[in-house]
């Protein structure tokens, strides 16, 4: 038996968030680029993110 799998409903307006990478990357933390091209870290303090609602 195959059951459909859905993503969680997105809920609200969108929000674009701004991380400061350069930041980043000055104290230390690692990025990675993925084959696609994208590039990635495993976490981002909140810190060095702007753009929150409020």
């Amino acid at each position: 038996m195959v059951r459909e799998c859905r993503p969680p409903a997105r809920r609200g307006a969108p929000i674009i968030l701004t991380v400061d990478a350069a930041a980043m990357h000055a104290a230390g933390h690692a990025f990675y680029q993925a084959a696609n091209g994208v590039w990635l870290t495993d976490h981002v303090p909140p810190g060095y993110l702007s753009g929150w609602p409020g």
